[in-house]
């Protein structure tokens, strides 16, 4: 994850609400340093905690990784139809609603918590294996001098011309 881009992104969503890091923290029950840290860009949150602050921010998690895929939009859709859902069986529970309707909410909350759980997990492991990846590109073009750091360059320029080379567009 570039921490710079998500710690500018997190700046910003948490002053467009108005929010302090002090009260931010607060809200995800935890120590202001730990924002200023995500802020600042010493420390990445987790990928749970992108998503609770992209519900505490009211912001897509994709806003905070610059990036747009299917992953990042069924997170967004789960999580807040696991919100809608949980307030849903809150209002129930409050309102003596028979218990048959409260155990139907329960199982829809039960449900979108563990297809929340599966795409989290796909997902981690996925940006695992990019962040190894890239971590090593990195390093060996680091260790090569201007001219061979262009002629690096040149070469992944024209494989990414050949289609035996490139993603899978969706």
């Amino acid at each position: 994850m570039n921490s710079g881009n998500i710690g500018e992104r997190l700046r910003a969503a948490r002053k467009e609400m108005g929010l302090t890091q002090t009260e931010l923290a607060e809200r995800l029950g935890i120590s202001f340093v730990g924002v200023s840290q995500w802020e600042s860009g010493k420390r990445n949150p987790k990928k749970e905690t992108l998503v609770r602050l992209a519900a505490i921010l009211d912001v897509p998690v994709s806003y905070f990784l610059g990036t747009e895929s299917l992953d990042d939009e069924a997170l967004d859709f789960l999580l807040r139809a696991w919100k809608h859902a949980d307030y849903q069986l809150t209002a129930l529970q409050h309102n003596g609603s028979p218990q048959v309707e409260i155990e139907r909410w329960e199982h829809v909350c039960d449900e979108l918590h563990a297809l929340y759980e599966e795409i989290t997990a796909k997902y981690q492991t996925k940006q695992e294996t990019l962040t190894d990846r890239t971590t090593e590109i990195v390093k060996i073009f680091q260790r090569l001098n201007s001219r061979g750091q262009q002629k690096v360059l040149e070469i992944a320029g024209d494989y990414a011309q050949i289609a035996d080379y490139q993603n899978e567009k969706k």
